[in-house]
């Protein structure tokens, strides 16, 4: 017996040392930094150019040294900003290193005149992705080598800011004019953004439960866990036009669920500025039922607010979360 159990011991440890061994992963041996590319932008366009050089670099640990010899002027850190002073070849000399080794890359640029163009470039995009009036649009100049802008908005209005914010109060299709401007070129670009009017209908898209509190129990004990039987109810101007279907949850989260196909065939209520809508979770209980939240808003709300396409409504831990869609 005692032969019996020694042996036990030594398989046993044998099976565990296995184990252990098992787990480990070979890590292989750090490589010295490489550098792939010098990068070069011109942030001016009349000489003496101010150039931002870039480093493209690979291996890296975090603590390289940057060397930087560009026409044996010394710089150092990994995207310095240079001047160049003369027309033809400028050469680039880098020199990174680390603990573990060293790379070196050369390049060389070449300038041609003592000016370069500006070159207007702008890119936009409308707060909740609405181009419906009022339609709230973001412009942003991505302009090169510019130390100066002016946007036409195409509307009768105008903005001398980098990067300005203007609202489109009627319809229809509007030239975007960016002048991009510097001390020795003036170039434009142009784009056409169409502005959409009021929207004949909402899409009710999606109801959800985000959060409820963790010790939230429905008052019918039939369920037996924790979480709730949930329905919705849509009202326009305080008349319902349907209840959703009844969702049980057991303590997964989030909970959704669409409209029923009869309220108006595709879950759209006809849009008014001045109407008012409510949207109202409830849990299925035994007795009565529970009104949890009622996610109550206008029209007006909407359109003030550039026709967003989620709405959360919360009361205590319970958070409910409307997914809107708009419609001509």
């Amino acid at each position: 017996m005692k032969h019996l159990l020694i042996l036990f011991s030594a398989l046993l440890l044998l099976s565990c040392s296995r184990k252990e061994n098992s787990l480990l992963v070979p890590v292989g041996e750090p490589e010295p930094p490489q550098i792939l590319n010098i990068l070069k932008k011109d942030l001016n366009c009349s000489m003496p150019f101010n150039v931002s050089l870039v480093a493209q670099v690979t291996n890296e640990l975090g603590n390289e040294a940057y060397s930087w010899t560009v026409d044996g002027v010394n710089y150092s850190g990994k995207s310095p900003i240079i001047q160049v002073n003369k027309v033809g070849d400028v050469h680039v000399s880098l020199r990174v290193s680390n603990a573990i080794g060293f790379d070196v890359f050369t390049t060389v640029f070449n300038y041609a005149s003592s000016t370069l163009p500006v070159v207007p470039i702008f890119n936009y995009g409308a707060t909740n992705s609405n181009y419906r009036i009022p339609a709230q649009v973001n412009f942003t100049d991505l302009s090169e080598r510019a130390t100066g802008v002016s946007w036409d908005f195409g509307d009768g209005y105008q903005s001398n800011l980098k990067s300005p914010q203007h609202t489109y109060a009627q319809a229809g299709v509007y030239t975007i004019k960016l002048t991009a401007y510097c001390d020795s070129d003036t170039a434009y670009q142009t784009a056409q953004i169409a502005i959409l009017g009021e929207p004949n209908s909402i899409r009710f898209d999606r109801f959800e439960v985000l959060s409820f509190p963790k010790n939230y129990f429905p008052e019918n004990q039939d369920d037996n866990t924790s979480g709730g039987d949930f329905y919705v109810e849509l009202y326009r101007d305080n008349f319902k036009y349907g209840t959703g279907d009844l969702q049980s949850n057991r303590s997964k989260l989030p909970l959704f669920w669409r409209c029923p196909q009869e309220w108006n065939g595709d879950y759209k209520l006809i849009y008014y500025s001045f109407g008012s809508y409510s949207v109202r979770l409830w849990d299925q209980n035994d007795n009565a039922d529970t009104e949890l939240i009622n996610g109550l808003f206008d029209g007006s709300f909407l359109k003030n607010n550039f026709y967003p396409t989620q709405l959360d409504f919360e009361s205590g831990n319970m958070t409910f979360r409307i997914t809107l869609g708009y419609e001509d």
